[in-house]
């Protein structure tokens, strides 16, 4: 067990009360209290406390400001209903399993097979939001799977179809970042249609708050910008350090060109834009995507729109 994992409270940011928990997150070497001997003693409590962890964080960055002070006296409640579970195992799960159900996300499922093929699609639902908001993502993922679909159509009509292990096709989006007018959800997957392996799949959502719509990446930029050239010189120089495997200066030069077709997965997120070069990109297959993540004091000048969070 890593002894200096941070607890849920200290994602508050503030420290609570001596009675409801560290503020800063404690050492288990150090745990003093009997939760916190507890958690930090049972397996399975301190995957569930690194889970809610993880839950409030992705809570926090969902919300603008004015909403993140009421989720964090929420928090506050359900410390003080935790630690007065004291050492008892049994209601400290439940208290955890309570609250990691309230903070995750409602989620949506579509599922399909066919001929060979058999797909999965999840994403995140928006609860109080708008229905256009909404019926935006549902039509985003809608035209990944009909893209899937149509792939799948076209090569069983061939005559001699690549079959093999039947082939797959599976997209999870997870909201991320948002600002007053900017919600991010990065769906990530993984598409296979025989072969010596499949492709994992890169789909970020940029998703227009006030239109319901989806943003072209081109739309995060102003009109009279060389957008394109600046991330291209950002990228390259971010990749000169990596060991790409191989991959020759014109291979990483031709996947970072200054062609909008090499940056259309870009990632909005606190600390900066993070632009994803897929496999084959800029280097093999087995070098991984590679992400590079441009701090925004390096483009602020071209952006049409504020993308750091309020």
């Amino acid at each position: 067990m890593d002894v200096t994992r941070h607890c849920t409270a200290a994602l508050l940011g503030v420290a609570l009360l001596p009675t409801l928990a560290v503020g800063a997150g404690f050492d288990c070497e150090r745990a003093s209290t009997p939760v916190e001997h507890s958690i930090c003693a049972d397996a399975e409590l301190d995957a569930l406390d690194a889970r809610l962890a993880e839950l409030y964080r992705a809570a926090r960055e969902r919300l603008v400001p004015a909403e993140r002070e009421a989720l964090r006296q929420t928090q506050r409640s359900w410390l003080a209903a935790r630690n007065r579970c004291g050492p008892h195992r049994d209601c400290l799960r439940a208290q955890y399993l309570q609250r990691i159900e309230a903070l995750a996300p409602p989620r949506a499922r579509l599922t399909h097979s066919g001929p060979h093929y058999q797909l999965e699609a999840s994403y995140p639902v928006f609860a109080g939001a708008p229905e256009t908001i909404n019926r935006a993502v549902r039509a985003f993922v809608q035209e990944q799977v009909d893209a899937f679909l149509a792939s799948t159509e076209e090569l069983l009509a061939d005559p001699e179809p690549p079959l093999g292990p039947a082939w797959s096709f599976a997209l999870e989006g997870e909201a991320g970042h948002r600002t007053d007018t900017l919600q991010v959800i990065a769906f990530e997957g993984y598409a296979y249609y025989g072969g010596a392996h499949g492709m994992p799949l890169f789909a970020p959502l940029l998703l227009d708050l006030s239109e319901a719509r989806a943003l072209d990446p081109a739309e995060l930029f102003r009109a009279d910008s060389d957008w394109l050239a600046r991330l291209a010189r950002l990228s390259r120089a971010a990749l000169a350090g990596r060991d790409l495997l191989g991959a020759d200066a014109d291979w990483v030069n031709q996947g970072t060109a200054p062609v909008a077709e090499n940056y259309q997965l870009l990632l909005p997120g606190p600390d900066g834009l993070t632009v994803i070069f897929p496999p084959y990109a800029v280097a093999a297959y087995a070098a991984g995507a590679q992400r590079v993540l441009i701090p925004y004091a390096e483009i602020d000048d071209l952006l049409a729109r504020p993308l750091r969070a309020p």
